[in-house]
């Protein structure tokens, strides 16, 4: 399906990441977040991880789980049900019918299954906003900017941020902080 065109790389990836965790475990990143510090191993440890926020009724997921960072044990209830959701739908041979659809079939578990509910209602809320860095990236950098960018950063994919900006900014601050010391070699930036 996925070079029918029925199967966009978003919906890919989406099937890819539930199979990895229902088969191996661990959490799975988008490319697009921005990780500052090591993951807790408490993370590891849940049987499903993902970041949950402050409820917001504009999102499908209300803001109670993302996709974009999501994760467990391996055979979870949750990422086991994604998977056959997954694959039964691609035998319909049908096109996948909205970017959300990944958001809608986590809802229909959370509603249906009371093994996935328990384990997305269970997940810890938190204490920081995984947005904020995406909304700061071309301000001028204040002193203990870097203290306030949270563990997992959702930077949107199709932003386009100055990459060379006159002004220091936090997004050129992070730049000059993860190639600090030798040429081309990354180092995470010292908080």
């Amino acid at each position: 399906q996925f070079y029918s065109g029925k199967l966009r790389i978003q919906h890919l990836a989406d099937m890819i990441r539930v199979q990895l965790i229902r088969k191996y475990g661990g959490i799975w990143l988008d490319a697009s977040i921005y990780c500052n510090g090591r993951i807790p191993e408490e993370y590891f440890q849940m049987p499903l991880y993902s970041i949950r926020g402050s409820e917001d009724p504009r999102f499908v997921s209300n803001n109670q789980w993302t996709t974009f960072a999501i994760g467990g044990h391996p055979e979870n209830v949750l990422c086991g049900f994604l998977d056959d959701f997954f694959r039964a739908y691609c035998l319909t041979g049908k096109p996948f019918m909205d970017y959300y659809l990944f958001d809608c079939a986590i809802a229909l578990a959370h509603r249906y299954l009371p093994a996935a509910r328990n384990c997305l209602d269970a997940l810890p809320k938190a204490e920081w906003d995984c947005y904020w860095l995406d909304a700061h990236l071309e301000c001028p950098a204040v002193e203990n900017d870097c203290a306030n960018i949270p563990l997992f950063s959702k930077i949107s994919w199709g932003r386009f941020v100055n990459q060379t900006p006159a002004e220091e900014t936090l997004y050129k601050l992070l730049l000059k902080e993860s190639y600090r010391g030798s040429e081309n070699q990354y180092h995470p930036p010292r908080l």
